[in-house]
């Protein structure tokens, strides 16, 4: 049989050398043989043709062009070839090598013992092959027949296993006449006819009558198969009760037995024509616009009904040469490098992702498209999906309430109804408490509620459950928020229950009513002052007036007089302060404005020169801002004549500004004893009570200004004695706002 006696001979070829040496290290374990390794087209057909002592070839899938090296081999020599592949359920790869000349084919593995069975499957060949042995050849050619094409390919035992156990219907036909020369069983069962009944006859007998499926149609693919290569196409078939059915013809040239023929693989694609049909259906029924996709290249393979129908356009082919670029809004961004960067992107990741995309129409319109992108297999290619929606009227809806969201004076808050999580605040809450919004979602409740007040996150969750399980409003619930200033800032809320983008909400309305409440406050203290102090000092008045009638020391007389004098100073002092504040504290929206240190300056002048005692230290910022001038001199008048006059014999006092890009900070510091806690009633959470009041006004007209400027004040007592009062002023135009003041 070779050379080496009965050990064989064989050759192996394939791409990957390590396959390649794997599966000749197989052969050897599994019987005793010569075996040899190839990695290239080239080398596997130079060896097998080079070669006569070759006993067969195994080509691996992995070589450069597989089918035409089993070609070649089939062309050049009698060598039986086997056909390892790892699309050993790929009915067009096995048909091709079966069409090319392979004897057998296997899957792709290593296994010792398939490739026992290889060797098996190459002996048989050999010993079909030896005249000597071939006494069933013999015995068939001497049979006489009226019908001599009516007689079957002469198929080896190898070959014939092949052509039974494929899936699909094969046919071998003469290529000149169209004779159908064999078929296998799954043929003869697909069509209903026995193998006598078709062999000997032509395709007309499994087709229905009609040109478009004709004899002479089936010629022409069969010629195109000898000139132009394997045809693919669809054809329509028949069976012997009448029925018919969609089949896929895959029709090859090959040779078998030495001659010429015609291989044609039928499969039986009624489940898919179905299938299909039931896609087309949903794909032009539903409500959506759907795109199909090149998973490589983004381009539009197909496109529903519904989708034309929303750009405006009839044909599926003016769709698809406009292409992303021509049916988007390219100059706002929505270019096809993007649109393609998505596509690729699902098809890479294998993950859906749903994405807002610009479109223009045929009527130069624009739209707005909510596009759900995902990977798919369409008639077994992959593709990408795109499921689009036409969000046009969501997104004005959308617009409007953003622009009515952010463009009303109320403040309003959007909270989840189960958990009472803040979702989403306004712009008007945000410049009223001087965060941004990231800043207020994230923040904890207290950092933006007046907690000291009673108003905290428990409070705020209980409100909220009440709406959302009741599905009822809660009104006018007054509620203190803090600012970034640390200024109080007084609500009014209205929550109510609400549908926000089709999810449930609880929305807070709600309005400043700082002004109102700070208004309520002047009247209560200025009311308190005026009554207590008014009724005090008339009575010492009154009294001291009684007492100079009794008294003849001129002296006592000079005392009681100077009391009634000094006490009716002080009453029209405070009078003058009370004027002073409804005056300056009212809203006016032409407030004259000048620089921080200018104003500073002037106060500090006019106090040095009616108490000489004190000593004064000013420094100003490098540079300097803007302040509304009578509010702000009122402010720090207040704060250095009471450094001057409770600072001792010879008070020093210090007076400095400083700035950062938030604002100016204005420092007034004595060494004086140290203001009283209950002096500071002004500036404690909820002010005055009817236990807890100050006397005087100079420390509420401070706080009325400060809060007015949109700013905070604190006091320290620092351990080496003295009073600090650390003024915070924003910048015009960053200032929060100041409600229905």
């Amino acid at each position: 049989m070779t050379d080496d006696g009965d050990h064989l001979r064989l050759l192996v070829a394939d791409g990957d050398a390590a396959f390649a040496d794997a599966a000749a290290d197989a052969i050897r374990k599994a019987t005793p043989a010569v075996v040899e390794a190839v990695t290239t087209d080239e080398a596997a057909i130079r060896r097998a043709t080079g070669d006569r002592t070759l006993s067969g070839v195994v080509v691996g899938s992995a070589l450069r062009e597989p089918i035409e090296v089993i070609g070649r081999l089939n062309e050049r020599t009698d060598l039986p070839v086997v056909y390892v592949t790892d699309e050993i359920t790929d009915r067009n790869a096995v048909a091709d090598a079966v069409g090319a000349g392979a004897d057998d084919y296997f899957p792709r593995t290593t296994a010792s013992a398939q490739y026992a069975v290889v060797v098996d499957a190459v002996t048989d060949r050999l010993r079909a092959d030896d005249p000597v042995t071939d006494t069933a050849a013999e015995a068939r050619a001497a049979e006489p027949s009226d019908r001599p094409s009516n007689r079957r390919e002469p198929f080896d035992r190898a070959s014939r296993t092949v052509f039974e156990n494929v899936s699909d219907g094969l046919v071998v036909h003469d290529p000149d006449t169209g004779e159908i020369l064999d078929v296998n069983e799954r043929f003869c069962e697909m069509n209903g006819y026995s193998r006598d009944e078709l062999v000997g006859e032509t395709v007309g007998v499994v087709t229905p009558p009609g040109e478009r499926y004709s004899y002479r149609v089936a010629r022409e693919k069969v010629r195109a198969a000898r000139e132009d290569g394997p045809q693919l196409f669809e054809w329509r078939n028949q069976r012997a009760d009448g029925e018919r059915f969609p089949v896929e013809v895959h029709l090859s040239v090959v040779r078998l037995g030495g001659a010429e023929r015609v291989l044609a693989s039928v499969r039986d694609v009624s489940e898919r024509k179905r299938r299909e049909r039931e896609f087309e259906q949903i794909f032009n029924g539903v409500n959506d616009g759907i795109t199909v996709h090149d998973p490589d290249t983004g381009e539009i393979v197909d496109a529903n009904e519904t989708y034309l129908g929303i750009f405006g356009y009839d044909d599926l082919e003016t769709v698809r040469e406009l292409g992303i670029a021509g049916l988007s809004a390219t100059d706002e961004g929505y270019t096809e490098d993007r649109g393609r960067a998505v596509i690729t992107g699902v098809a890479a990741s294998g993950e859906p992702t749903t994405v807002e995309w610009r479109v223009e129409t045929s009527r130069c319109e624009r739209r707005w498209l909510e596009a759900t992108v995902a990977p798919a297999a369409i008639g077994g290619e992959r593709r990408v999906l795109g499921i689009h929606r036409d969000i046009t009227e969501r997104k004005r809806r959308e617009r409007e309430y953003e622009q009515i969201f952010n463009g009303v004076t109320d403040i309003i808050g959007v909270y989840h109804p189960e958990t009472a999580e803040l979702l989403d605040v306004n712009q008007t809450m945000c410049d009223l408490l001087g965060y941004d919004r990231e800043t207020i979602l994230a923040a904890d409740p207290a950092t933006v509620t007046a907690t000291e007040l009673g108003f905290d996150a428990e409070r705020i969750e209980r409100v909220v459950r009440e709406v959302a399980t009741t599905d009822e409003p809660i009104l006018d619930i007054e509620w203190a928020l803090r600012t970034a200033s640390g200024d109080t800032l007084w609500i009014e809320v209205n929550a109510t229950p609400a549908e926000i983008n089709g999810q449930r909400r609880v929305l807070t309305i709600a309005r400043d009513v700082t002004g109102r409440r700070d208004r309520e406050e002047r009247v209560a203290v200025l009311n308190r002052v005026l009554r207590h102090n008014l009724r005090n000092d008339i009575d010492v008045i009154r009294a001291y007036a009684d007492g100079i009638g009794e008294v003849a020391d001129r002296d006592r007389v000079a005392e009681y007089t100077d009391r009634i004098r000094n006490t009716a100073d002080g009453l029209l002092q405070l009078s003058e302060k009370a004027r002073t504040a409804e005056r300056i504290l009212r809203n006016d929206e032409n407030q004259e404005v000048k620089a921080v240190g200018s104003v500073i300056d002037s106060v500090v002048s006019a106090v040095r020169s009616r108490e000489p005692r004190a000593a004064f230290d000013v420094t100003h910022a490098a540079s300097d801002a803007l302040v509304e001038t009578e509010i702000f001199r009122l402010v720090v008048r207040e704060l250095v004549e009471n450094a001057a006059e409770h600072g001792g014999d010879a008070p020093s006092i210090t007076v400095s500004t400083t700035r950062d890009d938030d604002g100016t900070t204005v420092v007034v510091a004595d060494d004086g004893p140290g203001i009283p806690d209950r002096v500071l009633t002004p500036f404690r959470p909820g002010g005055e009570t009817q236990r807890r009041h100050n006397h005087g006004l100079g420390l509420w007209l401070v706080n009325w200004g400060v809060r007015r400027l949109g700013g905070g004040i604190e006091f320290r007592r620092p351990a080496d004695g003295g009073t600090t009062a650390r003024v915070r002023l924003p910048d015009e135009g960053r200032r929060p706002g100041t409600g229905d003041r």
